[in-house]
């Protein structure tokens, strides 16, 4: 049987990666094409927006609220993920969660 692996990046600010995968899958699953392929879903990330989250799920992150800086310097909250291994402790943050529309996500 052949196989059809479903890939999808988010559609920044309105759907997420693993959102995208699902309604392909569903919508391919209706059109009963998965009596003659195997579908399998992958949500991805590229880097960006979207990325900590397709982490958390694939590699089993914490995430975990954190105080910081903005590019111009006003105090935000953010998640990063974290991920301990044995000695070593891993930490990932996304950027595009950094970045700011004015005013949003400002710590007073």
């Amino acid at each position: 049987m052949k196989k059809i692996l479903i890939i999808p990046d988010s559609f920044k600010d309105s759907i997420s990666s693993e959102n995208v995968a699902n309604a392909i899958y569903y919508g391919l699953r209706q059109n009963k094409i998965n009596n003659h392929f195997n579908i399998d879903r992958f949500p991805f990330a590229d880097g960006g927006e979207g990325s900590l989250d397709v982490l958390c799920k694939t590699i089993k992150l914490k995430l975990v609220k954190v105080t910081t800086v903005d590019s111009l310097r006003r105090r935000i909250r953010v998640s990063i993920g974290i991920r301990y291994i044995k000695n070593q402790n891993e930490l990932y943050i996304e950027m595009a969660k950094i970045r700011l529309k004015a005013g949003e996500g400002v710590v007073s």
